[in-house]
């Protein structure tokens, strides 16, 4: 070979070994991109199992919260009725009450009328007077 032969081997072989390093180099950065890629993957995949995890727990807890609102209403509801209830009861006692007080104001007024007559026979037997003769009465016993 002449110098200009091994010159341009020597060269080629440069070039050769230039390229062999890069090709080297890449393969190297790509080992380094798969491997950052797959933690990348792994980190994705834990992060989407995060996701559907907290994604469920919201949809429970909005389950739940319209459970807990539903009974919330069911419970004011109730609570109504029973108000309603209790208020027509009460109207209900205040009325019986009203007449037991008219019957016990009669009745006191009846029992009134008769201590006033009782009163007045005893007076009358006492004094011996009937009330047609308006005067005392005597008798022998």
């Amino acid at each position: 070979m002449t110098l200009i032969g091994d010159g341009a081997k020597t060269n080629a072989e440069a070039i050769a070994r230039i390229q062999t390093e890069r090709a080297q180099g890449a393969a190297n950065n790509l080992r380094i991109i798969e491997g950052r890629c797959a933690s990348l993957s792994a980190e994705n995949s834990e992060l989407k199992k995060k996701f559907e995890e907290t994604e469920a727990k919201l949809q429970q807890a909005d389950e739940r919260s319209n459970e807990a609102q539903d009974a919330a209403e069911r419970l004011h509801e109730q609570a109504v009725r029973e108000r309603e209830t209790a208020v027509t009861e009460t109207e209900r006692l205040r009325k019986e009450m009203d007449i037991a007080r008219e019957v016990v104001s009669g009745t006191q007024a009846d029992l009134d009328e008769e201590k006033k007559r009782t009163s007045e026979f005893a007076r009358m037997l006492v004094t011996k007077r009937t009330p047609k003769e308006g005067g005392p009465r005597r008798t022998s016993f």
